[in-house]
């Protein structure tokens, strides 16, 4: 189904069974409202870092749709057959303890290392490729989907909330996939790969696992601090900058790197099984 102009069935934030989807197989998007909010961390918290820093006022003046899940596997991989884009046979990959340095062959999307069904989050695709993904999608739809900038993504993601996560201050336990080799999280559970999309409690606007499975990549380009940082809630850009945002941590990371406010960045063209995206939609008419 997709929104008509005055359907008052998707209201903003109205909550978690607001969704619509352009196409069969198409993302599902949750509409989130217009509003402001406190972007970062401050120096009251103990695990805030300097590029999360200073905490600024973000205002948005216009709703807009983002993915209710992170873009699958099946519908990245409908994406790849249609169009025949090419992929790579080699990643970055976190396989048996082992690290990010070593690219290891014969890994894809398709085979990142750890099983996956169509309804996991695709990873091992470069910011590139969520960028062709989304292209794609809004020419078939006549809609204009995109990366979010890192403020929308950070606003969706908190719903609302000010903690560290979405439910409060507490280490994601059994609400997120992550990295639990922690002795202060317990119990543990390692689970070494992404889960379904759909698996834990959506956040109060309707969004599943903002908070770990998969980094997800945002339009901006990388910076050190928020020093100079847009106030409207658009991306932040500069020139052919090499290295973009991701957000929300993946299956490989402690709960530090799961909170609302932790950055990451890697290169525009790299491949890391568990580098993923979600996409923003607009709300007007066309693309």
């Amino acid at each position: 189904m997709t929104i008509e102009k005055n359907d008052m069935q998707f209201q903003p934030g109205s909550g978690r069974t607001q969704w619509f989807c352009d196409l069969p197989r198409s993302p599902e998007m949750v509409v989130v409202p217009a509003g402001e909010f406190l972007m970062g961390s401050s120096h009251d918290d103990s695990e805030g870092l300097k590029q999360e820093m200073p905490v600024h006022r973000v205002t948005l003046l216009q709703p807009f749709a983002i993915g209710r899940f992170a873009v699958t596997l099946g519908q990245f991989s409908a994406f790849v057959d249609a169009t025949g884009r090419e992929m790579p046979n080699e990643m970055y990959t976190g396989e048996d303890g082992g690290n990010w340095v070593q690219l290891r062959d014969h890994r894809s999307f398709r085979q990142p290392g750890f099983p996956q069904e169509e309804d996991h989050p695709v990873v091992g695709v470069s910011w590139n490729d969520a960028q062709a993904y989304a292209n794609w999608l809004t020419k078939l739809t006549g809609k204009s989907y995109r990366l979010p900038s890192e403020a929308e993504w950070e606003y969706a993601a908190r719903a609302g909330t000010t903690t560290r996560y979405w439910w409060g201050d507490a280490a994601p336990t059994q609400r997120a996939n992550f990295n639990t080799a922690d002795p202060k999280v317990w119990p543990p559970d390692r689970r070494h790969s992404t889960v379904p999309v759909d698996t834990f409690e959506p956040n109060p606007w309707g969004l599943y696992n903002v908070h770990g499975n998969t980094w997800e990549w945002c339009e901006d380009s990388w910076h050190d601090s928020y020093d100079g940082a847009p106030q409207d809630g658009s991306a932040w850009v500069d020139g052919e900058g090499l290295s973009r945002v991701l957000r929300g941590g993946s299956w490989y990371d402690h709960a530090g790197g799961l909170r609302a406010a932790e950055r990451h960045r890697d290169i525009f063209d790299w491949y890391y099984s568990n580098n993923g995206f979600r996409l923003v939609r607009s709300l007007s008419d066309s693309a």
